[in-house]
């Protein structure tokens, strides 16, 4: 009987360590005061500003008689045949069946030096040193075509400082001024500078060319920098001119192609001179910048590229 009385007390006192392990959890007591914060640490010293990165601005520079007050444009046209003429028109032909019968141009930008050198307070004995000719362009609005529909060619001669000046006004097929023959008639140079010395082998093709009595629009001329570079830095001995002339892949008769001159009526359509330069670091060499005589994509650029210089400068008037 007393064994029987211990084990049910011994059972009564586990029921009540049961019931109470599985009461429910007391409420969770209040959270401690945050201790106090530590002294902040010293800021260390603000570094230096850095210096600001050079700006190597590009700079365009615009010749087109009646624009801000430039007139130094000089322009006409030679025939052996027809004379030569110095009015609002410029004519290349060439005429296959008759080659006496041709027309070549002549063009020529006097002044540009003094701008471009003054802009970077140059001089000829500095020219080149703080800037480089990256690329120049002649735009020449195309009136009129007339001939058989073939591939067409302008060629450039560029003279060099043996040849002499021509003037527009008296200029001939033989004379290049009152006093001054030629080398050779027709405007022609043993001399002529450039890609290719002493030809005017340096072309622009023209794609097709054919009767068109509409005006065939701004024509883009990429001339090659090593010869600008010369004309700026040696204005008075280098920058003699250019001579146009025409060339086709025409079986026979005459190919023409007119364009406004310096001396036309309408002002915003007259021969314009794009030079485009790009100012250097003193540890840059001028040099370097002028080892190819024409940028490698220039060909592979649409019209539009070629014109932007074009109407970057019709967007300035």
């Amino acid at each position: 009987m007393k064994s029987i009385r211990l084990f049910s007390m011994a059972m009564l006192c586990m029921a009540m360590v049961l019931v109470s392990c599985s009461g429910e959890d007391g409420e969770q007591g209040l959270q401690g005061k945050e201790g106090p914060q530590g002294p902040q640490g010293e800021q260390g010293d603000q570094g230096e500003q850095g210096e600001p990165g050079k700006d190597n601005p590009a700079k365009d520079f615009y010749f087109q008689n009646g624009y801000k007050g430039y007139e130094g444009t000089q322009d006409a046209q030679i025939s052996d045949v027809g004379g030569s003429t110095n009015n609002g028109i410029l004519n290349i032909i060439d005429d296959v069946d008759n080659p006496g019968d041709e027309r070549l141009s002549l063009i020529r930008f006097d002044g540009i030096a003094d701008k471009v050198n003054n802009e970077y307070g140059s001089d000829n004995t500095s020219c080149g040193d703080k800037y480089s000719v990256n690329q120049a362009i002649l735009y020449l609005y195309c009136t009129q075509t007339l001939g058989n529909l073939a591939p067409g060619y302008i060629h450039l001669g560029f003279y060099g400082p043996q040849d002499p000046l021509f003037d527009e006004e008296s200029v001939t097929w033989s004379m290049a001024n009152a006093t001054d023959p030629w080398f050779i008639p027709g405007a022609r140079s043993e001399l002529f500078e450039g890609p290719f010395p002493g030809t005017d082998n340096y072309t622009a093709g023209m794609g097709l060319i054919g009767d068109s009595s509409s005006n065939i629009g701004w024509i883009a001329v990429h001339l090659p920098r090593d010869v600008v570079m010369r004309w700026i830095c040696d204005e008075s001995e280098r920058n003699k001119g250019i001579r146009l002339r025409l060339s086709t892949d025409a079986d026979g008769g005459t190919t023409t192609m007119r364009f406004m001159s310096s001396e036309s009526d309408k002002p915003d359509l007259r021969p314009l001179l794009v030079i485009q330069t790009e100012e250097l670091d003193a540890d840059t060499s001028a040099k370097s910048a002028m080892n190819n005589t024409k940028p490698k994509d220039w060909e592979s650029l649409t019209y539009e590229e070629r014109m932007a210089p074009l109407y970057e400068f019709l967007s300035k008037k």
